[in-house]
């Protein structure tokens, strides 16, 4: 259940509430909607254990993911920030420094070989460039202009 604490505890926190209190104000229905998702998506508990956690039945906490967090996420941008900043904060949790390692370094390779093929080569780049500093300021959106009507004509 630690994980469970972890989680409610991080929602309480940022929402200055306790998530335990009885009531069926918005704040708090939306808030425990948000723990029921984020311990679904984040512990292996079932349903029964994770409403167990809030003294609430397995049922209460399907109709909450199912039916109230889709408006949280619709409706509350401070909990749909909250939801987000958890997952982009534990998207890596669980992995090892190695894989992680490993990931950032395909996805560099990955970064890297997309630039390549976004740019310019180097002499057309730089021959395009030279062009267009050249041009005098106040002439510019003219020049852009006809630049646009020119390459319109030559991509039909």
């Amino acid at each position: 259940m630690k994980q469970l604490d972890e989680i409610k505890k991080y929602i309480e926190s940022s929402l200055k509430i306790k998530l335990k209190y009885k009531t069926r104000q918005r704040k708090y229905v939306y808030a425990r909607a948000l723990y029921f998702k984020l311990a679904k998506e984040y512990t292996k508990y079932n349903l029964t254990e994770i409403g167990g956690s809030m003294n609430v039945n397995h049922a209460t906490v399907v109709h909450a993911i199912k039916n109230v967090f889709p408006m949280v996420l619709q409706y509350d941008e401070t909990l749909r920030n909250i939801y987000e900043d958890y997952k982009f904060e534990n998207k890596y949790k669980n992995t090892n420094i190695k894989d992680n390692y490993l990931r950032l370094m395909k996805e560099n390779v990955g970064l890297r070989t997309e630039l390549k093929e976004n740019s310019l080569d180097n002499a057309t780049g730089k021959r395009f460039i030279d062009l267009v500093t050249r041009i005098p300021e106040n002439k510019r959106d003219y020049i852009y202009d006809k630049l646009e009507i020119m390459v319109s004509a030559v991509e039909e």
